[in-house]
């Protein structure tokens, strides 16, 4: 068995689940789970091992992605925001430095639940599966700028969250 047989076959029923459960259609679960299939496909070499959790990660980041994309697409609107990077975002480095701290993992951790998934997401893609920022555009169908936007608003995110929860 190859190795898109093997994500199919380990991860399909996980896909289904989340894209059924974000999107409250069977149609469009079995669509986006189509979908998210093609997208693998084309990001097969970011799969190292099948199964493994990193393998799970990206499975259920990118269809959680592109329930994302349908449900906004669905539901356009004119005041949505736009993917233009913040000026004033903080030292990219801060955000990897806190999550390896051995102190702070578990506020990192519990603080990672409380940010948008989105965010959440990017930076477990980027942190926890070392995944390049060409992998993460191609994981999320998306410019590599506007990848690198995302991490930092991400990062900015993270960091306000540990902040806010004292973990800082």
């Amino acid at each position: 068995m190859d190795k898109a047989e093997m994500i199919w076959h380990t991860y399909r029923r996980l896909m289904y689940a989340i894209a059924l459960s974000s999107l409250g259609n069977e149609q469009d679960a079995e669509d986006a789970v189509s979908d998210a299939m093609e997208r693998i496909l084309r990001n097969l070499d970011c799969f190292d091992e099948v199964p493994s959790p990193r393998a799970r990660n990206l499975c259920a980041v990118i269809v959680r992605n592109l329930c994302r994309d349908r449900i906004r697409r669905k539901n356009a609107s004119p005041f949505a925001e736009t993917e233009a990077e913040e000026e004033d975002a903080p030292p990219a480095p801060s955000a990897e430095n806190v999550w390896l701290s051995a102190e702070t993992a578990d506020g990192v951790r519990r603080c990672l639940c409380m940010i948008p998934e989105a965010y959440a997401d990017i930076l477990r893609l980027r942190m926890a599966n070392d995944c390049t920022m060409r992998e993460i555009a191609g994981i999320l169908g998306i410019s590599e700028q506007n990848a690198r936007t995302r991490l930092s608003r991400a990062r900015a995110a993270l960091l306000n969250k540990l902040r806010e929860e004292g973990v800082l």
